[in-house]
């Protein structure tokens, strides 16, 4: 897993509307961090992101944590690039689960 993290302010957790994290996934393994950065700031300021690397071989899995500033910016990015073409392939945006839910977010079918 490699993260890249701009601000770790206090998480929000509670229902999509309040989210501020969302997963994109079904992305190719060859996607570029920068890449992700930028279709995502394109839609708020983004705290954080966490690429998931497969750990037999170190590829990306396809898929990124996307943590936004508000929920407003998540919101956004969910109605806006889910089922748009990201590199050719259309990519898949969920509101992550808090970790109240315990680990059922990160197997929530939005990887690839």
């Amino acid at each position: 897993m490699r993260a890249r993290s701009a601000d770790m302010g206090s998480e929000r957790n509670g229902s999509p509307s309040a989210s501020t994290k969302v997963y994109v996934g079904q992305l190719h393994w060859w996607i570029k961090d920068e890449d992700v950065e930028q279709a995502c700031a394109s839609y708020g300021n983004v705290r954080d992101l966490t690429f998931y690397e497969d750990k037999s071989n170190g590829k990306f899995k396809g898929y990124v944590l996307v943590d936004f500033e508000t929920p407003e910016a998540a919101a956004a990015c969910q109605k806006e690039m889910h089922g748009k073409q990201f590199d050719g392939k259309p990519c898949v945006v969920t509101y992550a689960q808090s970790e109240a839910h315990g680990k059922e977010g990160a197997d929530s079918g939005a990887g690839g």
